[in-house]
Parts: structure tokens; sequence; C-alpha cells
């Protein structure tokens, strides 16, 4: 059987699960799947290189935006926006720090990006940061997950059905191979990054 889209990946869970009754829930068990991934998975393919415009203190931050690399705003120098927690920019902010100017730090809560000091005119940026996994549908039939990692996608889909269907005694099985196919996705992708010489700290969000 192929796993090639996601009409592919609800058959194949189905068949490996020996149930033809979870039709319903079987899409419930991929979106779950795919919070897991959103919450582990740093991986090359998942680095994206946006342009974003910095007009005021707060800035919404992309739709699929996940954790960020790195925050640059394009300017002559360019400046490299330094990170600092809510904390750090309240104490900054409090102690008299400039209200306004060219931005030097940037925090981040939720979805929105704040800058320190508040930028006094509109500038050009550009964020590299790693991205959610697009969620499959029956309009978005694969991504890069799934072209690419088929046995995480499946082996991930059939952990989370356990709790739905209670005691199943496949599930150490599915388990040792969904962390041994994500430890070699992760270990290869760090290789990658390390040789292109792009690894860099990484800014999570509060």
């Amino acid at each position: 059987m192929s796993l090639v889209n996601y009409s592919d990946l609800k058959t194949s869970v189905g068949a490996w699960l020996n149930r033809s009754d979870l039709t319903t829930v079987i899409p419930d068990f991929i979106t779950l799947f795919e919070a897991e991934a959103n919450r582990r998975l740093r991986v090359q393919e998942q680095v994206v290189r946006a342009d974003a415009t910095v007009d005021a203190q707060y800035v919404s931050l992309p739709g699929d935006f996940n954790e960020m690399q790195s925050f640059y705003l394009k300017t002559s120098p360019a400046r490299r926006l330094e990170f600092i927690t809510v904390e750090e920019l309240v104490k900054k902010k409090s102690e008299g720090y400039s209200t306004s100017g060219k931005p030097r730090y940037f925090s981040i809560v939720g979805s929105t990006a704040e800058f320190l000091p508040a930028p006094s005119e509109s500038f050009t940026a550009e964020l590299v940061y790693f991205a959610k996994v697009a969620a499959l549908s029956d309009t978005n039939t694969t991504n890069w997950l799934l072209t690419n990692h088929p046995d995480i996608y499946l082996y991930g889909s059939l952990m989370q059905s356990a709790p739905y269907l209670l005691d199943d005694d496949r599930l150490q099985v599915w388990s040792s191979m969904l962390e041994k196919f994500m430890t070699q996705i992760e270990t290869s992708s760090e290789k990658k990054l390390f040789s292109s010489g792009v690894l860099k700290a990484r800014v999570r969000r509060l």
C-alpha cells in the first residue's frame, strides 16, 4: 500500500489497526500526531525564511511560526535583533530604556513579537524560523513530512490511537519504531545544519 497522500495514510492506519469501524476517528489520530510533531521536531525541512515589516511595537508572527532561529533588520549595516525574555524586556522599559527608535531587542508572546525600542519608522526585517508541519486534510493532501518520512506519520498516528483503543499489545512496537525514526530524522538534520554552518541558537516562544 502506498503512503503518498492523506487518503492513503487514513487507509493505512485503519489497515494496521485491523479495524473497519474507526473511519471517523482516524483523522483525530493524525491530527494528534501532528500536534506532537510540532512540539518536538525542529529539523532542516522546517526552516523558513521570510520578510516582515517592523513598524509598530507589536507585530504578528507568520501563521505557521513555531520557533525562531534569527531575526535581522535589513538596514545598512544589518542589525541582528537580540532575543530577551518578557521579564527582561519589562525590566529594561522600567529602567527608562528608549521607547522609540531602531529596535535592538525582541521578545515573543504567543503569536506576537514585541520590540524594544518600539520602531520610530518602518523597517524591513528578515526572520528565519521553524515552521509548523502543515496539517493534512482532504484539501491539503500532503506535506514534506509525509512525502519524506511516511513511516513517522504512520507510526505516530498509530501511537495516538492507544488511548482510544486502550490496551493494545502492539503499542510498544509502534512506540519503539516511532522513536527510532524520530531520532534518525533529528540526527540527520543536525548533521546537515552543522555542515552548512547555519545552526543557530533557537528562540522559543513564551
